[in-house]
Order: C-alpha cells, then structure tokens, then sequence
C-alpha cells in the first residue's frame, strides 16, 4: 500500500511540475481582432449605391456573405451546430 501512495505522489507531482513548465514557457494568448475586407466591408449605403449602380454585384455581395457564413462554422468546435 505504501508504494500505491508513493507512486500516486510522483505522478502528482510530475503532472503539477508539467503543468508549471507548460504555464511558465507558453506565451501568452492575446485576443486577436479579425479585420474584414473586402465587399464585406461595406457600409449598408454603400452596398445600396452598388447594387443600383450595377445589380449584377448582389451576386458579389451574396459570395463574400456566404464565404463569411461558412467561415463562421468552420470556426465553431465540432458538434457546437445541430446537423
């Protein structure tokens, strides 16, 4: 029985100590700021001024939106969106 402690007390501490090792080396996650570009980045009057100077650029518009949609749900852990 006094093995099981012992040895139950260097995994503790081996894990605790990778732990520390891990926490200490790793730097820091920041926050990161996504940028859009591109249609995306439009205002709302902009868009509208596009699409009556030339209606073909919806269909640009609908790309980016459904680019940026599928994006989104790459982005999320697996299961995160019922099927």
């Amino acid at each position: 029985m006094n093995k099981v402690k012992c040895l139950a007390a260097n995994i503790l501490a081996a894990t605790s100590l990778a732990f520390a090792i891990e926490a200490i080396a790793s730097p820091p996650i920041l926050a990161q700021m996504a940028q859009i570009v591109g249609l995306g980045a439009a205002t709302c009057k902009q868009f509208t001024a596009d699409i009556e100077s030339e209606p073909l650029i919806q269909r640009d518009y609908l790309a980016w939106a459904q680019g940026f949609m599928s994006g989104i749900i790459l982005g999320r852990p697996a299961g995160a969106i019922p099927t």
